[in-house]
């Protein structure tokens, strides 16, 4: 699916991508407002049994935190910006690499629902870099989840709650091991 939608660049953006030793950093500021995904090394802190049920790990994937607070006002912001474009970074399974994407709202919250539920945001948007790249996104308040095109591949970034952290696990569609491969609060 390509979204047949015009995003022009805002002039406010600078981004960075790094790789240290701790793995890959992907940060993106727009609006004064930062967000910044760090890539865990040992996503085997996550190998533990989940909490809904029969839920397991892909076959293949990385592991990325991110400040939830921050993460949090940097999609409130986008979301309110409705078809004035944001740029996002998003992890990916890549350890050198982030995807960058410019996103308007998806439209598919109606303003009666918006209303009910303010932290619900839900994005749509095209690749930067890799213009044939597509993304969508959605936040409930606390977590967020996405699914990326890429070609004819599918990525997913899912949430994976350990005590009161969140981790999201980032992994291709095929390598999922169960319908469920992630925790991701449904």
């Amino acid at each position: 699916m390509l979204l047949a939608v015009s995003l022009p660049y805002p002039a406010k953006v600078s981004a960075q991508q790094q790789v240290s030793a701790k793995g890959a950093v992907c940060s993106v500021k727009e609006e004064g407002l930062t967000l910044t995904w760090n890539q865990v090394k040992t996503p085997a802190i996550l190998r533990l049994p989940a909490r809904y049920g029969s839920v397991t790990l892909p076959k293949t994937f990385s592991v990325y935190i991110v400040n939830e607070k921050s993460l949090q006002r940097y999609l409130a912001m986008a979301g309110k910006r409705g078809n004035t474009p944001t740029t996002i970074h998003l992890p990916s399974l890549s350890d050198q690499e982030c995807i960058r994407f410019k996103v308007i709202s998806s439209g598919t919250l109606s303003p009666e629902l918006a209303a009910k539920f303010p932290g619900l945001v839900s994005l749509k948007g095209l690749g930067i870099d890799d213009i044939s790249a597509s993304v969508r996104i959605d936040y409930d308040g606390k977590v967020m989840n996405a699914e990326i095109r890429q070609q004819d591949r599918y990525y997913i970034i899912a949430p994976w709650k350990k005590g009161n952290k969140t981790y999201y696990v980032v992994y291709r569609k095929e390598d999922a091991t169960t319908k469920r491969s992630t925790p991701a609060g449904r």
